[in-house]
């Protein structure tokens, strides 16, 4: 765990709709990820999962998104919902996970007279899971 992620999360440690899950290999830390909740909701909120490198391939991601879901389903909840990459796409699509929403990002053009704003990307957003 950086500097910067023990700052940003050391004052939610006892949080109640945070939860935070760290992988080790060989007592290496290799991956990290968190599970969040908000205010009374049906779904969990999965976010920054992440591999080191060195230890992609492994299947860690995809059992760091099980672990979540498990404990999620353990707090009750119904759906997950993740903003993922497309990297991640086959292994959220293997579990289950599906498109449900994409991103569109608007870039105002100030050159234009009419500062018509235009598109600049379309991405997969959100993929959602019932569990």
């Amino acid at each position: 765990m950086d500097a910067w992620q023990r700052t940003a999360y050391s004052g939610r440690l006892d949080d109640p709709d945070l939860a935070l899950f760290v992988a080790y290999v060989s007592g290496e830390i290799a991956a990290s990820a968190r599970l969040e909740i908000g205010p009374p909701s049906p779904f969990g909120l999965l976010f920054g999962g992440g591999v080191a490198p060195p230890y992609r391939r492994m299947g860690i991601y995809r059992a760091l998104v099980v672990e979540r879901a498990r404990e999620a389903k353990c707090r009750g909840l119904l759906y997950l919902c993740t903003e993922a990459r497309e990297t991640s796409k086959p292994i959220l699509q293997n579990l289950g996970l599906l498109l449900a929403a994409r991103e569109v990002t608007w870039v105002l053009n100030p050159s234009r007279r009419s500062n018509r704003a235009r598109t600049s990307e379309t991405r997969p957003l959100i993929r959602c899971l019932v569990i």
